[in-house]
């Protein structure tokens, strides 16, 4: 299996996981998250924002923005 291979079976896997899946997936690597930033106590975050088929933080994003400086990168233009 080449690299390229490994690509689309991944993300055609990633685009039709079930909904409760990706839900609970969601869950449990925002409160491992949670549980790591809580410890280091930052003064400042740098994190992404989702796509659609990736880990969704948004709601880990949120709630750090009160307790520190939340920096979130731009992309002007398609990068990939």
């Amino acid at each position: 299996m080449t690299k390229n291979e490994l690509r689309k079976i991944s993300l055609h896997r990633m685009k039709t996981e079930a909904t409760f899946s990706k839900r609970f997936r969601d869950s449990l690597v925002r409160k491992q998250l949670t549980k790591v930033l809580k410890e280091l106590q930052p003064k400042s975050i740098l994190m992404y924002y989702p796509l659609a088929i990736e880990c969704d933080i948004r709601k880990t994003i949120q709630a750090f923005r009160n307790k520190a400086k939340v920096y979130l990168p731009l992309m002007d233009d398609v990068s990939f």
